[in-house]
């Protein structure tokens, strides 16, 4: 089956839900993976070698990228902090730095009573002193030319993916009753492979430190662009998620393939709340500045912009006096939910931690877009290995955009 569907992508991560309705009590019965035993028709448009090397390479870089920018905002902290603790950042201020860092106080009696165990803890001590000095080192010196390279970087990668992921997600609602669930299940994983680069290019140019106050159209634009792209991509999920749970049949061409995806048949909701949670802060970051900047034109609504563009604030003073306990609690909670949706929908550029899922997030769909094409190989009717110059336009446009950045 040929979809008629755009030369430039398709993909999943659906595999956990698309897999299969049944229970997995019913397929302990030996069987590897999902049970699929109709083939169903290629669609190179799709899983071409071409389609899935364009979201792969390009997610991947992605992640090579924020890492880099993680380097250089660490190296910059870094910075300061010596230049606050030691007051300079030569070898010799690392030196006390690290010192000053692992200090650590021994009783002069445990000394006296066993002189070796001392000797060798302070042998450990001094070795991994060295060892954290030397990689204290590579942080020492800012790299600005670095970190406005990276920057740019992932501003180019957002676009490019912001491009690509809405496309194959608008050509696979456009062919969903037509396309088998092994198709669905690879789009699916290609848009979650371009997520990462709307969540890393907030380190870029999407940084309200670049911007100011003073929001661009180009801002504004991608702002609009990922929303949409978000929304269509929860209404995708949804849609293919209930069908594969409603229509799974390992006997009925398109309506099954293998895939050794461990997660349960419905793990896909996990990303489509997430996603809501992301669209959701977005909505309410927008209502805030179109709040803040109608507040400026009609007096009369000051009361009710004021309401919407706080709520991302810290409590004033002044409010926490006249609220009641009962209202105060509820601000609090408010408070601490609206951080915990704007650090999942804008995170933070110089967290280890984030960067570090952008790359589980990467490794985790590279695993369904090649097991689900390996696994199937042997199912597919006709030929997914040909090459089309839609196909490799992603690479050219990344090899493009580096070229200019």
């Amino acid at each position: 089956m040929n979809s008629g569907v755009s030369t430039i992508f398709g993909v999943n991560t659906f595999d956990s839900k698309c897999n299969n309705p049944k229970p997995r009590e019913a397929i302990a019965d030996g069987v590897s993976g999902w049970d699929c035993f109709a083939p169903f028709d290629a669609d190179p448009d799709i899983a071409g070698p071409g389609v899935m090397t364009s979201f792969l390479v390009t997610a991947w870089v992605t992640c090579l990228v924020a890492c880099i920018q993680l380097y250089c905002v660490m190296s910059s902290r870094f910075r300061l902090e010596l230049l606050s603790s030691v007051s300079g950042t030569t070898a010799e201020h690392i030196g006390k730095y690290t010192v000053k860092l692992t200090r650590i106080s021994i009783s002069p009696s445990i000394e006296e009573t066993f002189p070796s165990l001392f000797k060798g803890i302070h042998f450990v001590l001094y070795a991994f002193r060295c060892l954290v000095a030397i990689v204290l080192s590579l942080f020492r010196d800012s790299q600005p030319r670095l970190q406005i390279f990276s920057q740019m970087a992932l501003d180019r990668l957002c676009d490019l993916q912001l491009v690509t992921g809405t496309a194959i997600i608008i050509a696979g609602i456009a062919e969903i009753d037509h396309m088998s669930f092994y198709h669905q299940s690879l789009i699916t994983s290609y848009w979650l492979l371009t997520l990462n680069a709307f969540w890393a290019a907030r380190a870029g140019y999407l940084n309200s430190e670049h911007y100011g106050h003073d929001r661009s159209f180009y801002f504004w634009t991608r702002w609009i662009c990922i929303l949409i792209s978000d929304t269509l991509s929860i209404y995708y999920q949804v849609a293919t998620t209930l069908e594969a749970a409603n229509h799974w049949d390992s006997e009925e061409s398109g309506h099954c393939y293998l895939s050794h995806e461990p997660s349960p048949t419905n793990a896909q909701y996990f990303w489509i709340v997430g996603i809501s949670f992301e669209v959701g802060y977005m909505l309410f970051y927008s209502m805030r500045q179109i709040a803040e900047l109608l507040s400026h034109k009609w007096r009369w609504s000051k009361g009710f912009l004021d309401f919407i563009a706080n709520t991302s604030n810290d409590l004033s003073d002044g409010s926490q006096q006249r609220a009641s306990d009962f209202w105060t609690a509820a601000a609090y909670l408010w408070h601490i939910f609206w951080q915990i949706m704007a650090l999942w929908a804008w995170g933070d550029n110089g967290s280890v931690l984030i960067i570090l899922e952008y790359i589980g997030l990467a490794a985790w769909n590279t695993f369904d877009v090649i097991d689900t094409k390996l696994s199937n190989r042997d199912l597919i009717i006709g030929d997914e290995s040909t090459w089309g110059s839609g196909q490799i336009l992603p690479l050219g446009l990344l090899a493009d955009l580096f070229r200019f950045t």
